[in-house]
């Protein structure tokens, strides 16, 4: 009874300090966001096209450090930019909390004030503790808070496919690397707030905070599960009311179903808002807590005073910043409530490009084979995504894969053997086997079959110097005569198909989304999903281009793909991705059917 009562005073002593420091939360994570993050996304590119390079990405890093010194010094500066905005935010939000934990809230200027002064130590071990924390360890273990700008760092959900694609070596791995994860991330949690309020050196405030959290380990996990819980239950509870709300209108007051449907997207606008102010309170919450309790009840070991001094802020200023604060606010919400109406009268959604990946659908097959297209066909895709690779003697084959072991068995790469040679071999996948076929007969198949190929030209740094021109004299009539297109990774493969045959219609392949759409003369993107953000696909239309999404396996991917107004989903699940388009084109869209869209293109 005492553990739930301690509980409950938990929950009721976090919403209370949450209630305080939410504004000063909303100002900076909104500078941030609406400011900072455009700035430095400019400023990059602006860098970029001032050393006339029209991509940043993994491929093209070794060029620049060996070819560009000044985009070079150009781009690390942009890194000590967001290094230090992450640093800013940490440290603001960190004295903001604690000075309200203390009851001695302070105004937003004193604060400001207070954080800059810590920009003395930036460059020394604070920074890069910092940067090792929350890029290595936080991010990955999925606790901490989650700033705008660490919010564009991503895994691509493609890279854990892959490597859940050899589950029984990587789960294990994965799992018990989470858990390590989770377990330093939580023993280093408060080194850096040890090193901003106390100065302590790196070494100490690491010996410090590793025997600070060994007693107070569970009792830490228990809080924060304790305190997602209850943030989970109060905004999921929100939702349930504001659908359950507008649900009821729609079918009861149908001519008041389009106001109630602004009102109601907008109250979800806000409440997402809260529940990332709170998610970021969430921790900075716990780190104060836990540093407030530790040094009072252990004097002769940590008995440390801050060395922060608080100024009171003037009570005529403090006036003046609510009510800027508030217009500010006002005037975002009618914004919203705008938008809102605009999205929620153009209720229609345009039917996007259906694309087999690999040429399977639900498994029909083995990928990139003969077989698994003639079956694929039937379900008449707009287009059957495939792979192809040069082989020893400059031929083309259809593979995804360099390495060949994992679908034949054996242990060779495609660029080692001969088009006869890479024939002879089967490759097993999804129950079936089928043997390797050659570029020419997949085209001639699907050419007699009526089907439209999405050609991927993969490479690898053994292919021959001609291999572009050698596809094209090749398979540029036929590809013209029978519509099929194109993609490349490689961004040089793109601009060399373009060049040499701009009636081609060529796609340049993203798997990462950093900067934006780069500068190219590729007729369309084919980008990864779990990266895609809506202003991306609208800067892809605005040079009117096409945006292709990949690998659209879900049901919400695909309805956030259709929110973003992706042009095409290429899936390895035809059959169930187009049921489930065509349902939502054939049934008109409620106002609740847009919200939950709505909700699920945020959640990207």
């Amino acid at each position: 009874m005492n553990r739930l009562k301690l509980n409950w005073r938990t929950i009721a002593t976090f919403f209370q300090s949450a209630k305080e420091s939410s504004k000063n939360v909303l100002i900076v994570h909104g500078f941030i966001l609406i400011v900072m993050i455009p700035l430095v996304t400019g400023l990059t590119k602006m860098i970029l096209k001032g050393g006339n390079i029209a991509y940043l990405s993994f491929d093209n890093i070794f060029p620049i450090i060996k070819s560009h010194p000044f985009v070079l010094l150009g781009l690390l500066l942009m890194m000590c930019l967001m290094a230090l905005m992450i640093f800013f935010e940490f440290t603001f939000l960190l004295l903001s909390i604690y000075f309200i934990r203390k009851k001695e809230p302070l105004h937003l200027r004193t604060l400001l004030r207070l954080t800059f002064q810590q920009f003395k130590h930036v460059f020394g071990s604070e920074i890069l503790f910092l940067l090792f924390y929350f890029f290595l360890i936080l991010p990955f273990a999925g606790i901490g808070f989650k700033t705008a700008l660490l919010a564009k760092i991503k895994i691509p959900v493609f890279i854990m496919d892959y490597l859940f694609e050899y589950r029984l070596i990587f789960v294990p791995l994965l799992g018990l690397g989470y858990l390590i994860c989770v377990y330093i991330g939580i023993r280093l949690l408060l080194v850096l707030p040890m090193m901003i309020l106390y100065h302590l050196p790196l070494k100490e405030a690491i010996r410090r905070s590793w025997k600070l959290t060994k007693d107070q380990f569970w009792t830490l996990i228990r809080k924060l599960i304790l305190l997602t819980v209850a943030l989970s239950i109060m905004v999921g509870g929100s939702y349930l009311v504001i659908f359950f709300l507008q649900d009821l209108i729609e079918t009861h007051y149908a001519s008041a179903a389009l106001v109630s449907g602004v009102v109601s997207l907008t109250l979800l606008q806000v409440l997402i808002a809260v529940r990332n102010i709170l998610a970021m309170i969430i921790l900075f919450y716990l780190i104060v807590d836990l540093l407030d309790k530790t040094t009072t009840s252990s004097h002769e070991t940590f008995n440390i005073q801050p060395k922060l001094t608080p100024v009171k802020g003037n009570r005529f200023l403090i006036l003046f910043g609510n009510l800027v604060i508030g217009s500010s606010v006002l005037i975002m919400i009618t914004g919203m409530s705008l938008y809102n109406y605009d999205y929620l009268s153009n209720r229609s959604i345009s039917e996007p490009l259906f694309i087999s990946h690999r040429g399977v659908t639900n498994k029909n097959g083995a990928q990139n084979t003969i077989e698994a297209l003639e079956k694929t066909a039937k379900e008449k895709p707009d287009y059957v995504e495939m792979d192809i690779l040069e082989t020893k003697d400059h031929q083309f084959v259809v593979m995804h894969d360099v390495k060949l072991k994992n679908l034949t068995g054996e242990n060779k790469k495609v660029y080692e053997l001969t088009l006869a040679e890479l024939q002879k071999l089967t490759v097993s996948e999804n129950g079936h086997e089928a043997k390797i076929p050659s570029f020419d007969e997949y085209l001639k198949k699907a050419n007699e079959l009526n089907q439209k190929l999405l050609i991927e030209v993969k490479v690898t740094k053994q292919d021959s110097k001609d291999m572009v021109e050698n596809f094209i004299q090749r398979y540029q009539e036929s590809i013209l005569e029978n519509n099929h297109i194109i993609h490349s990774i490689s961004y040089d493969v793109v601009e060399e198909l373009k060049e040499k045959a701009p009636q081609l219609y060529v796609g340049y392949v993203m798997p990462f989304n950093l900067i934006g759409p780069p500068k190219t003369k590729a007729d369309f993107y084919s980008a990864e999903y779990s990266t895609l953000t809506s202003d991306f696909v609208d800067e892809v239309h605005e040079q009117d281009k096409k945006l292709f999404a990949w690998d659209i396996n879900e049901e919400n991917s695909a309805k956030r793909m259709l929110f973003f107004g992706a042009d095409g989903l290429i899936t390895d699940h035809l059959v169930t991705i187009k049921e489930l388009v065509h349902h939502d084109l054939t049934n008109e869209l409620s106002y609740s059917d847009m919200l939950l869209n709505y909700l699920l293109g945020l959640d990207s």
